[in-house]
């Protein structure tokens, strides 16, 4: 941000919000991005999101406006991202269910790691190249996301690779039964004892038959849904609305509306997230720091990110603590440390309120995905992960925007500050009830 200072005079909101605009529109996308995954699949949603998030960076390397920028830098960068970033827990979800928690918080250590190594080589970068050059290097960099997009492999969840083996189980119980109808009447008492699985097998048929017919004749009867791990989930349509069930966003919060404090949740989270992310390297610098400084202020906020990534999911995995419980804490201890940057209110501070926020952090946003895991099952999750991108999304423009207006009206960070520690609290206390349903759900 401050080489945007120095290269564009539009005042710390419009340029914070430009700047935080990629990572804004990679979560306000999110929806979009779910229709995707759905249709084509997390490999080639990947590989198409790779190609716009290079092209997007390389393209606004040669912005010559604010306006321009933010069309490249972060519309067409974000989508990208957008498509990129939502295939990550989806595909995992397919290959891991005993510890998902682990894998996810594995897979986003990665971000961290970017965050904590990026602001020292961008500096570097401009240092040698400008900011133009700098972009440019870093959108060729993005076109490994490509080659490692080809590696996914899809998997389809258990039960459907259960219908197909019973399915040529069905089919060569009946050829048998053809081939034994030519055989004498006193073999009748081998076909009456038959194994338990045929007999399944028939009462499997006739099952789905006769829900295909039921659901078929009767629109307003109840359906249900399986999922990998075989939890059944029932959802009434006869208590929606037409126009509740057209749009699978919709249809989501219509049936699961304690969902929607979790939303809320994660929106307030992103808005006070992305002022940290945005400003803290701009903030170091007005106390009078050298830029190397501030940005090792952003590393360590990388650095605190990737050990809450890595390490939150082996306390879940092992029920040391529920995932919802885990969330709670990280929230609470997430505004206690946003407040230690304006009570230090020196570099030190700067320091350990970005390592706090980082681990904390870490720790929020992969959780968030076992979390609606847990609520619903995977049979919702692709459209229930887009939603929550959507409200991430609207946070970082709502944050990053803030702080930069804030500054601008009161000529300091202090006010914008415990702003953002009081949105962490508010965001503990709106969870409360989502903590409340999940442990009850745990007991029944």
């Amino acid at each position: 941000m401050p080489s945007f200072i120095q290269e564009f005079d539009d005042g710390f909101a419009v340029l914070g919000w430009i700047s935080s605009s990629g990572f804004a529109i990679m979560n306000l996308a999110g929806p979009f991005a779910s229709i995707f995954v759905n249709k084509f699949g997390c490999r080639i949603t990947t590989l198409m999101g790779g190609l716009l998030l290079s092209t997007g960076m390389m393209l606004a390397s040669f912005a010559n406006s604010t306006t321009v920028l933010f069309l490249f830098l972060g519309v067409l960068t974000g989508i990208g991202a957008s498509l990129v970033f939502l295939s990550v827990p989806i595909i995992l979800s397919q290959h891991f269910t005993k510890h998902y928690s682990t894998a996810v918080g594995i897979a986003y250590t990665g971000c961290s790691i970017g965050v904590s190594v990026f602001p020292l080589l961008t500096t570097k970068l401009i240092s040698v190249y400008g900011w133009n050059g700098a972009i440019l290097l870093q959108g060729a960099l993005s076109l490994n996301i490509v080659l490692m997009g080809m590696l996914f492999k899809h998997k389809p969840p258990k039960h459907q690779r259960k219908t197909v083996s019973d399915t040529k189980k069905c089919e060569n119980m009946e050829i048998n039964e053809f081939q034994s109808s030519f055989q004498p009447l006193h073999n009748n008492d081998i076909h009456r004892s038959r194994t338990a699985s045929d007999q399944d097998c028939n009462i499997q048929m006739v099952v789905k038959s006769d829900l295909e017919r039921s659901n078929s004749n009767h629109p307003n009867s109840k359906h249900l849904d399986v999922d990998e791990d075989d939890e059944v989930h029932i959802t009434s349509k006869s208590r929606l609305k037409p126009q509740c069930t057209k749009c699978p966003g919709v249809l989501l919060l219509c049936t699961t509306p304690i969902i929607l404090f979790a939303y809320i949740t994660t929106f307030l989270v992103s808005i006070s997230y992305a002022a940290a992310l945005t400003h803290i390297t701009n903030q170091v610098v007005l106390m009078g720091f050298p830029s190397q400084k501030a940005a090792l202020v952003l590393s360590s906020l990388g650095i605190g990110g990737a050990f809450g990534r890595a390490f939150h999911g082996w306390f879940v995995d092992h029920n040391l603590l529920s995932a919802s419980t885990l969330y709670e804490c990280a929230l609470l201890v997430a505004s206690a440390g946003t407040l230690m940057n304006p009570v230090l209110n020196r570099y030190f501070g700067c320091v350990i309120s970005a390592v706090t926020i980082g681990v904390t952090v870490g720790i929020l946003y992969p959780l968030f995905y076992t979390i609606m895991k847990q609520m619903l099952g995977l049979h919702q999750f692709v459209t229930a992960s887009g939603l929550a991108h959507f409200f991430d999304g609207c946070g970082v423009m709502t944050g990053a925007y803030m702080a930069g207006l804030i500054h601008d009206k009161s000529g300091s960070y202090q006010t914008g500050i415990y702003i953002f520690a009081a949105l962490f609290f508010l965001a503990a206390c709106v969870f409360i009830p989502v903590v409340i349903m999940l442990r009850r759900q745990k007991v029944q």
